[in-house]
């Protein structure tokens, strides 16, 4: 992950979308340049790989459906795409900092 603290939150946020937009264009790109095995691999590898689609589709339905992610608000979310930031503790330059401080220390 890149971070980029001249990026405002909405920036970034838009950012982290088309991450996610990418990587399923990226799994369904992939799935179809899948070579052939042979009739009885490819019925096992493509049983695999609908599986690992179903498995991303299920985690972000969940994400939806659970409160875990957006609370009472979750309805609402799923509906306009829009969630409500709480202000940062720290700024993202400050998490980055400790981030690199604590690496450098387990390392020791």
């Amino acid at each position: 992950m890149n971070a980029n603290p001249s990026l405002s939150i909405q920036q970034a946020m838009d950012q982290a979308g088309q991450m996610v937009i990418d990587v399923y264009a990226h799994f369904e790109r992939l799935r179809r340049q899948l070579l052939s095995w042979g009739a009885d691999i490819d019925a096992q590898i493509e049983k695999f790989v609908d599986g690992m689609g179903k498995l991303l589709r299920g985690n972000f339905r969940w994400s939806f459906e659970t409160p875990r992610y957006f609370g009472s608000e979750r309805e609402e979310v799923k509906r306009t795409k829009c969630i409500k930031l709480l202000p940062p503790k720290t700024t993202v330059q400050k998490n980055i900092i400790h981030s690199r401080k604590d690496a450098n220390l387990q390392r020791k």
